[in-house]
């Protein structure tokens, strides 16, 4: 398996960006040329930018009561969901986790032997409880019942991003903004 990077699915016939989505590198060099009809474009979405850092305890109880959060499979694997109580154990609210989205980031920290960083493919609150899930970029170990982990939102700034239903211009390799 390939690293996880971004690209723009793009319609060879109009040049309309038809998705924003994450691929496995290996399948982009080797698989995405022969999907037909279809260029996929790979982009760099800008700096990171937290936005917010808690700490919760780990446990199994989902949902997670306050200031604890639990995983889906507590080793960090290729593809996890994690339940995170929207307070963390300082009694605050990550009041700029909302403007996660796919394509951003998270990073969970407990110990150098116990920590992961994952590429965010879905993200919402509901009932007071953050669900994430996400591609690992990279990580060790897992998420360690009963002790302390920092888990921060990552997201990534920039301008001429890909926007579904915009343009990709192929001569100057730019995306250009939808006009709806």
């Amino acid at each position: 398996m390939g690293q996880a990077v971004y690209v723009a699915r793009v319609n060879t016939n109009t040049q309309t960006v038809e998705n924003v989505e994450v691929a496995d590198s290996d399948w982009l060099a080797n698989e995405a040329k022969a999907v037909t009809g279809y260029a996929f474009i790979p982009y760099s979405s800008g700096e990171e930018v937290s936005l917010g850092t808690g700490t919760w305890v780990a446990d199994g109880i989902n949902p997670p009561q306050p200031s604890h959060f639990c995983a889906q499979d507590v080793f960090h694997t290729s593809q996890n969901t994690f339940y995170i109580n929207e307070t963390d154990r300082l009694a605050q609210t990550m009041s700029h986790w909302d403007e996660a989205q796919p394509g951003d980031t998270l990073t969970i920290y407990c110990t150098d032997s116990n920590s992961a960083r994952y590429l965010i493919t879905t993200v919402g609150l509901s009932r007071g409880v953050w669900t994430v899930e996400g591609k690992l970029i990279e990580g060790k170990g897992q998420a360690v019942g009963g002790q302390r982990h920092d888990v921060t939102l990552w997201s990534k700034h920039s301008t001429n991003l890909p926007e579904v239903g915009g343009t990709y211009a192929a001569a100057t390799q730019t995306f250009q903004a939808s006009d709806a």
